[in-house]
């Protein structure tokens, strides 16, 4: 629903880390309820490869303090 957008908090830092991929990065997302693309720094060769996901910074919310993350959709080798 998107007049809730704005009255729950939503990410603005997001760290991402894969111990076993040696990938730790933290990345600013944009205050924006459309989708945002973001590059690993090297391609991940395991599909077993564990993920963390970290939130570091918030936008804050008018109504609520709560945060959640929607969605995550891994796009493989895209081109640059």
């Amino acid at each position: 629903n998107p007049s809730l957008y704005e009255r729950n908090n939503r990410i603005k830092k997001l760290r991402i880390e894969c111990a076993a991929e040696g990938i730790d990065m933290t990345v600013d997302l944009a205050d924006s309820y459309h989708f945002q693309e973001i590059r690993l720094p090297k391609p991940v060769d395991s599909d077993t490869a564990v993920f963390k996901f970290t939130i570091v910074e918030v936008y804050e919310g008018s109504q609520w303090d709560d945060t959640c993350l929607n969605l995550i959709v891994p796009m493989g080798d895209l081109p640059r």
